[in-house]
């Protein structure tokens, strides 16, 4: 089972730097059709195959140098989705 409990260790300011990065990369429709499925499916939208295991997302982020080290995890699979949670929900 993948671990999708989200961040616990991250710094806040980095933390809010990637989320920056993903709400500006991301388009305003993106970020409209993301927030819709996170409504309808809370627990399990990050498993939908949409996202194929998020696997966009952190090539984005490590693409643009939001990596492991960066942020202070393990892998990125254990953050991508509390980061673009956080990113299609906030302003």
């Amino acid at each position: 089972m993948i671990d999708r409990s989200g961040p616990t260790e991250i710094d806040p300011s980095v933390r809010d730097a990637a989320v920056a990065f993903l709400r500006d990369w991301l388009s305003s429709e993106a970020k409209r059709r993301y927030r819709s499925m996170i409504a309808e499916n809370p627990d399990g939208w990050p498993a939908d195959p949409h996202f194929a295991d998020g696997i966009i997302v952190k090539h984005a982020l490590r693409g643009n140098g939001i990596d492991e080290k960066v942020l202070g995890v393990r892998n990125l699979e254990s953050v991508w989705a509390d980061l673009l949670k956080r990113a299609v929900q906030e302003p």
